[in-house]
């Protein structure tokens, strides 16, 4: 190879491998606005690629029964159908907002995701909105085969983490009961319940009050209805010819319109010719 092959090679593989970073670093950054749960594979690579700046917060590659990725944005009808689903099970809302913050962290609240690269080796990973791991996925499948339900049924999973939490991890749902904001829920359940090996707190934290301002605001949850019309106000008919047959006031009183030249009719009717 002549020494100006070689240099163009050279430099073309540098290009290459510079692109390669640009793109991997965009990808990191857009998975570490998601704010969900760390990977330490991506981290390694990541350093290993040269990317400069702090750990990605990206969500650990999953694909769920669906065929679906943690990767995304959150589904607000799922959003809103989980957090009520705690609060119709007796759960404070401000220990929901935590316990939901907490969930899109894991999941993105995908009922069948599944860890792909799990941080434990040889091991099935998490699976579901908590990403329950080892013995913990082990009883929950049990579970779902006993009731006879999918693994992936949304409500079942949201039973199951109030079996857990009234039942083996009761001292984690005293410390969610113990507290007296969304922020503190979603610390609590993150410590105590889930007990994650790198947390990325902020993120879960950010998720439960995001939910919890939603709520102060009035926009979480259904869409609202319109307000009715004011009451002693009648519709306007879309035809000009019904909006002649009857005029409606404000204080809801009737009366026909008056018809054209009646002053002139009525004035020749009393004998003024």
């Amino acid at each position: 190879m002549s020494f100006a092959a070689g240099l163009l090679q050279g430099v073309a593989g540098s290009m290459t491998s510079r692109v390669t970073r640009m793109q991997r670093d965009r990808e990191l950054s857009a998975l570490e606005a998601l704010g969900g749960q760390p990977s330490a594979a991506q981290d390694t690579q990541r350093r290993a690629m040269g990317v400069m700046g702090p750990p990605a917060a990206a969500t650990r590659p999953s694909r769920g029964a669906g065929g679906g990725a943690s990767v995304g944005r959150v589904d607000p009808d799922m959003e809103w159908r989980v957090w009520n689903g705690f609060v119709e099970r007796g759960v404070p809302e401000h220990v929901a907002d935590g316990i939901v913050g907490n969930m899109i962290g894991e999941s993105r609240l995908n009922p069948g995701i599944n860890e792909i690269a799990p941080l434990v080796a040889g091991s099935r990973g998490g699976f579901g909105f908590n990403q329950w791991t080892g013995p913990r996925r082990r009883a929950l499948e049990a579970e779902a085969a006993r009731r006879g339900v999918s693994l992936d049924d949304v409500d079942f999973q949201i039973d199951y983490t109030m079996h857990e939490l009234q039942g083996t991890e009761r001292r984690a749902y005293d410390r969610l009961l113990g507290s007296t904001n969304s922020e503190e829920a979603a610390r609590a359940y993150s410590e105590h319940f889930l007990r994650p090996g790198i947390p990325h707190l902020e993120g879960r934290l950010a998720h439960a009050r995001r939910i919890a301002g939603a709520r102060a605001s009035g926009s979480f949850g259904p869409a609202r209805q319109e307000p009715p019309s004011r009451p002693g106000r009648r519709a306007l008919s879309a035809t000009p010819a019904s909006r002649e047959r009857t005029e409606t006031s404000d204080r809801g009183e009737e009366h026909s319109p008056q018809q054209p030249f009646s002053w002139l009719r009525n004035y020749m009717s009393k004998g003024n010719t």
